[in-house]
């Protein structure tokens, strides 16, 4: 049913809006927390034969990458089984404990820096059980680096995260990329995920659209990336059907830097319109009432 498509489509990018800056980064590592908690649950019960899973509970943890949409599974007897990986108070996740993640998603952290974190960061640690986590992460995120990508995607995000991994007297500075799609059916997919030791560049960006191109994309009709100098020109040679956009992220820093603080009072509660529009239509009414207002300020915007 073509209709049914369209919504679930639209469902899904609603979905990925709400993620805040970096959807594509959170949307892995939410992937990546709910399926190590998994794991954690499928031990514990090879370890408790007389417990059995219940379900599971959902949680929103909100970070700097954006916000994870947590699935935390149950047993029977609800207080004798926690994932660990979670720190204790986890719905206020701090910066160690992200820094944390990425580390273990960029293998950033040797053996003797984890097991610092984890033990600031209150998390159970012991050899094996890290070793297992280690290998779970390295197995999920070498999936996304090779999985076959869909000829035609609807929409295409991809984010340039940059952070430092700090492991012992050094910090490196790292950037991760990190690709969702949309299929043409509404459903979302993680496509890849590359580490750069290094600055965000234009010749990364293209390693990075060659890699999902050499694994079947040749088709995105909406394609949304950070505002990088460059990278409108490469998007255009490598897909130049497409409808390049910027996150909103990216459009609303840009109002800032063109308006004043009055000003920008009054566009906010439009740029919030935009951003919760119900449907396209009243999208598009809202962002071209905006439009129109700041020409009135400037017409060169």
């Amino acid at each position: 049913n073509p209709s049914e498509g369209l919504q679930k489509i639209m469902e899904t990018m609603e979905e990925m809006v709400k993620k805040g800056e970096y959807p594509a980064l959170s949307t892995l590592v939410e992937a990546i927390l709910n399926h190590l908690m998994l794991k954690e649950q499928e031990a514990f019960l090879e370890d408790n034969p007389e417990e059995y899973r219940n379900g599971f509970y959902s949680r929103i943890v909100s970070t700097h990458m954006g916000s994870l949409n947590l699935e935390i599974p149950r047993v029977r007897t609800s207080n004798s089984f926690r994932p660990s990986i979670l720190p204790k108070r986890w719905k206020r996740v701090n910066k160690e404990y992200e820094e944390f993640i990425l580390a273990l998603l960029a293998n950033g952290y040797s053996k003797a820096k984890i097991k610092s974190v984890m033990e600031n960061l209150d998390i159970p640690y012991s050899e094996d059980a890290m070793e297992r986590v280690e290998d779970l992460v390295k197995e999920r995120m070498d999936y996304f680096k090779i999985r076959r990508i869909p000829d035609a995607l609807f929409a295409l995000y991809v984010d340039a995260y940059h952070t430092e991994i700090k492991d012992e007297n050094q910090s490196i500075p790292v950037s991760l990329f990190v690709a969702v799609g949309i299929d043409l059916s509404g459903y979302k997919g993680i496509y890849g995920f590359w580490v750069l030791k290094g600055k965000e560049n234009v010749s990364f960006w293209n390693e990075v659209f060659q890699d999902m191109i050499s694994r079947g994309l040749s088709r995105v009709l909406i394609l949304v990336t950070d505002h990088f100098s460059g990278i409108e020109k490469l998007v255009h040679n490598l897909f130049p059907l497409t409808d390049h956009q910027f996150c909103l992220v990216h459009l609303y820093r840009n109002l800032k830097n063109k308006l004043n603080l009055k000003n920008m009072k009054e566009f906010y509660k439009l740029f919030q319109a935009i951003k919760h529009a119900q449907n396209y239509e009243e999208g598009k009414r809202y962002y071209k009432e905006l439009v129109e207002k700041v020409r009135e300020i400037n017409p060169s915007y």
